[in-house]
């Protein structure tokens, strides 16, 4: 089973292009360590190479490797420098129109994807990566008849087209053209009937735009794919979880291989929601042994804990949570700690914690009302 494409594909498309003209030494050390990922050497090894070769080429090996080192200003300045060495480098263009997508200027993004496709001259490898980068600027800045139409174009090219069709799907949805996006999705499943990802991806679109019943149906079809290997276990357990088929998820979970920390998490909530609460705890637990520095999970075992009533051992999990650096789910970390607190009976506690939570994150109606009850418990504990 493939997986599916996502859209922010070939970067190493610009370095191919930028080192058909400079050979040196460091430029080919620069590329090598670039491909390993080592994004650091390959910087360096481009800025020792431009110290004897100037030429755009380098310029947009350095930038590429400050890009993926989300050094942005660095970059800009390198693929900058490359235009001033050649206006018309399209990869320099193009490393300025990712640079400025991935800061969130997706405006001046399409700018320089239009520049650098109105200096082509045929359609090729390059081009299609073009293209496909300034369907995601159209889509950024809320032109969404723009995005369909350059989906359509690499439609018509033949380049990527399960992917583009489900793409141009989505850009139909945010029209509200329902009808438009489940014939592309059709489309683009019918080209790739075996990519568990592409159902999954098309049914979370569907589910946000309030499309949960064609959103169901795909996920049946997926349940009804065949295939092998952890990642299609992967992806079918995710079929079966959506469509509330815990059992089955926990099953398609359990048959991998080699377990990442998330799909230990999600296996928990299956057992969680079939109410196997020491199944779910040794999931829970089973993640700690891949990677103990998540907050997330000390959040799941003190919740479970506080099921089983023992709230000491509860508090233990949040407050471990807590000493970690700051995530999404330190907000529930912090609520849950007050809430140890008051079941403990440690009202003074439980009230102090609350106070600090509200400060922190603003007032909500759950804590607020907590806080009204904690007041009149601890007055009348001291009256």
């Amino acid at each position: 089973m493939r997986k599916s494409r996502i859209l922010m594909i070939g970067i190493t498309t610009a370095l191919l292009i930028c080192l058909s003209a400079c050979g040196s030494a460091e430029s080919k050390a620069g590329r090598e360590a670039y491909d390993k990922g080592d994004y650091e050497e390959a910087a360096l090894q481009y800025t020792d190479a431009l110290k004897t070769d100037l030429c755009s080429e380098n310029c947009c090996g350095l930038g590429m490797s400050y890009l993926e080192l989300g050094e942005y200003e660095q970059a800009e300045a390198a693929f900058a420098q490359a235009l001033t060495l050649d206006e018309n480098d399209r990869a320099a263009l193009r490393g300025l129109g990712i640079t400025a997508l991935r800061r969130g200027d997706a405006a001046e993004a399409r700018e320089y994807f239009d520049k650098a496709l109105s200096l082509s001259e045929s359609a090729g490898a390059f081009e299609y990566d073009l293209l496909k980068y300034r369907a995601a600027a159209e889509e950024k800045t809320g032109d969404y008849a723009a995005a369909e139409a350059t989906y359509g174009v690499l439609i018509e090219l033949g380049e990527s087209r399960p992917f583009c069709y489900s793409r141009r799907g989505n850009m139909h949805l945010k029209q509200s053209d329902i009808e438009a996006a489940m014939a592309d999705y059709e489309e683009a499943l019918k080209l790739d009937p075996d990519d568990l990802t592409l159902y999954l991806d098309i049914y979370s679109h569907l589910k946000w735009s309030g499309y949960l019943e064609q959103g169901t149906e795909i996920l049946k079809a997926a349940m009804e794919v065949d295939g092998s290997g952890d990642e299609f276990h992967r992806c079918r357990g995710l079929a079966a979880y959506f469509l509330g088929e815990y059992a089955a998820a926990a099953q398609e979970w359990s048959a991998i291989r080699e377990e990442e920390p998330q799909v230990a998490l999600w296996r928990g909530q299956a057992y969680e929601q079939l109410g196997k609460l020491e199944s779910a705890y040794s999931a829970y637990s089973h993640i700690m042994d891949l990677n103990e520095e998540d907050p997330a999970v000390y959040n799941l075992l003190g919740l479970y804990w506080a099921q089983q009533n023992d709230y000491e051992q509860a508090l233990t999990f949040f407050q471990k949570g807590l000493k970690m650096p700051e995530a999404d789910v330190t907000a529930d970390l912090y609520f849950n700690e007050a809430v140890a607190y008051e079941y403990m009976g440690d009202y003074s506690s439980a009230l102090t914690k609350f106070r600090a939570y509200v400060e922190k994150y603003g007032r909500d109606a759950a804590a607020e009302h907590e806080i009204d009850f904690l007041r009149g418990a601890v007055s009348d504990s001291t009256s």
